[in-house]
């Protein structure tokens, strides 16, 4: 398995980040690079993404979906975004900020259920 759907190497316009090879100053629109295997575009860089989880310590344990910690004050981002370097421009990279921070790195993604 590789870091990224097309490799392990970010390569050159693949995401929104820094030193990516990518056109854009600040975020780019919706849309801008190749879907991953499922159809998902611009799941790498661009803006960091909200996620329901809190942040904290992972389970030692081996597991699959681990769940986040039950509270906290931080809420978990994931992607990375167009100002931070490639080798954190990955899905299972976390960050943490409050939940009433707003930047222009930050974001979310609207999904639809079945």
């Amino acid at each position: 398995m590789s870091r990224l759907p097309w490799g392990n190497a970010i390569g050159k316009n693949k995401a929104n980040c820094s030193d990516c090879g990518d056109k854009f100053k600040y975020v780019a629109p919706v849309g801008s690079f190749a879907p991953n295997g499922f159809g998902l575009k611009d799941m790498h860089g661009n803006v960091w993404e909200w996620v329901a989880d809190w942040h904290g310590a992972y389970p030692d344990q081996s597991a699959s979906n681990p769940k986040g910690a039950s509270k906290g004050t931080g809420r978990v981002l994931r992607g990375g975004s167009w100002s931070y370097a490639p080798r954190n421009v990955r899905s299972a990279f976390r960050n943490a900020d409050t939940p009433d921070d707003r930047n222009n790195a930050a974001g979310f993604r609207v999904a639809q259920g079945q």
